[in-house]
């Protein structure tokens, strides 16, 4: 009978999470996402479903997908004419479980009894749980980093050896280059895999190395051709957009753009784990287990990128999100590694298991609240969003252009040709972003006839706008401001 329970236990912790989150949202009368950037992965997935390949809502093909993957996931849904909604959080909650039981695998490795906390920790964390069910690719990326984990840091005795075959080290390195794919900083992890490949192999065998980089190379290759094809560039249109719009948070010290990104991690288990992370490097130091510390020198090295290329902490660090997972494997062996070492000290022994007791109980507390921030997100998006994309698809003539900043909910249901000022779809909006063209000349060189925006993204340049009638009204500027209004462009901008 015990044999039989604790799987279904490990099943029942598995779903409370995402049950917490999906019940919570239906009992608010909600389903949705809680990003807009979710509806651009099914735009796209529409798209190809519907034999368009990479056009958005019917514009020209365009890199908008900064993960292709994860849209070429979505695909089926439209094929058997499943919601796609219920299909990405399937998905997201199969991928968590996923990632979970690969970072169990790689801390099991060196010590049993803490992978079964790595495991409780990553099926509980409620920042992954939120990032299962967001219809983002941040959970795949997440699991393929525990993939990679798994299978190369360190390798298993097998692979390290002489005999190792062709096909074997090839399908190790096509697995290292697949994550470009989910995510373009994917290779910064991709070089690192490398990296650890060449320093297990004993000797180094150049035949060996050059057919792990063969696989490698190979989806990475293509990933280049793939986007070049797109839009002339060898990385998304994102990469670009992003950076050009957020370059004034660059402007900021980068000590402090090294640190901010912790403040939403810390909102979670992560805030005691953090304390055992030292811990479990001096002890992989000690033991001489170099493979086993290049993980945290990812996690390190992938907060570092983002710190000085795109230090956006909004959405509760989901750029940083992926590096949970690790840096939860670090804590929980750091903390398994010192209880064992200082056990027969009582008073340590009390005060390191009252921490972590606290850390286990408010697991659940933080998945709670957690639960009731993703509700709100999902209000969010669903009503300054998808409500209006519906609204302009219900009474805008079919013609109809509209300009919009966000245009995930615009192009799955505004059915309205489309004018992307944030550049996801168009480069051309670089011009816009970088502050070189303003707005109302810009809306003039594209013929947008409406424009969806939030009046706070555009401070000064709508001053006298009117809005379009009979569409939303607002009793304060305050709320004007944080709310998406409609303007018909081609009065205004004559003012």
């Amino acid at each position: 009978m015990k044999k039989y329970l604790i799987p279904a236990g490990w099943l029942l912790l598995w779903l409370t999470g995402p049950l917490a989150f999906l019940l919570l949202e239906r009992g608010s009368g909600l389903s949705g996402f809680p990003l807009d950037d979710a509806w651009i992965h099914q735009t796209y997935a529409r798209s190809l479903a519907d034999g368009q390949g990479w056009t958005y809502a019917g514009g020209p093909q365009s890199a908008g997908s900064t993960s292709p993957l994860w849209t070429v996931m979505q695909i089926p849904s439209f094929w058997f004419h499943i919601s796609p909604v219920a299909w990405s959080k399937a998905l997201g909650i199969l991928l968590l479980l996923a990632n979970a039981v690969l970072i169990m695998l790689w801390i099991r490795k060196i010590d049993r009894k803490a992978s079964r906390f790595a495991l409780f920790f990553c099926l509980g964390e409620w920042h992954l749980v939120w990032a299962a069910v967001s219809g983002m690719e941040t959970i795949l990326y997440c699991a393929w980093t525990a993939l990679v984990f798994f299978l190369i840091f360190p390798m298993d005795s097998n692979c390290a050896e002489k005999k190792t075959t062709p096909p074997r080290i090839l399908g190790l390195g096509i697995i290292a280059g697949l994550g470009i794919w989910i995510r373009p900083e994917a290779v910064l992890l991709s070089g690192l895999a490398f990296l650890a490949v060449l320093l297990q192999w004993r000797p180094v065998s150049a035949g060996k190395a050059g057919v792990f980089i063969l696989g490698l190379l190979t989806p990475i290759l293509i990933y280049f051709m793939f986007m070049f094809r797109l839009n002339g560039h060898l990385l998304p249109n994102t990469f670009f957009v992003k950076t050009t719009e957020y370059a004034v948070l660059t402007s900021t010290g980068l000590l402090i753009r090294l640190l901010q990104p912790w403040l939403p991690l810390l909102a979670g288990p992560l805030a005691v784990q953090v304390l055992f992370i030292p811990v479990a490097l001096l002890f992989a130091i000690r033991e001489r287990r170099w493979i086993w510390s290049l993980p945290l020198l990812w996690a390190l090295g992938h907060l570092a990128l983002y710190a000085v290329q795109l230090p956006a902490t909004y959405q509760h660090g989901r750029y940083f999100i992926p590096i949970l997972p690790v840096l939860t494997g670090y804590g929980v062996y750091g903390f398994s590694r010192i209880l064992a070492k200082w056990d027969s000290t009582a008073v340590f022994r009390v005060i390191s298991r009252a921490l972590w007791a606290s850390v286990i109980l408010l697991t659940p507390i933080f998945l709670w609240m957690g639960a009731g921030q993703y509700v709100r997100d999902i209000g969010f998006i669903d009503s300054e969003m998808v409500a209006v994309a519906k609204w302009i698809r219900d009474h805008s003539p079919p013609d109809t252009v509209v300009a919009a900043h966000d245009i995930g909910a615009l192009g799955f249901f505004g059915e309205r040709g489309i004018i992307d000022l944030g550049g996801v779809t168009d480069l051309g909006a670089l011009d816009l972003l970088s502050g070189e063209v303003p707005l109302c000349e810009y809306l003039r060189r594209t013929n947008a006839d409406w424009l969806m925006t939030m009046p706070a993204f555009y401070p000064g340049e709508l001053t006298g706008w009117t809005p379009i009638p009979g569409f939303r009204e607002t009793s304060t500027a305050e709320e004007s401001g944080g709310r998406t209004q409609l303007y018909e462009t081609r009065n205004n901008c004559r003012r």
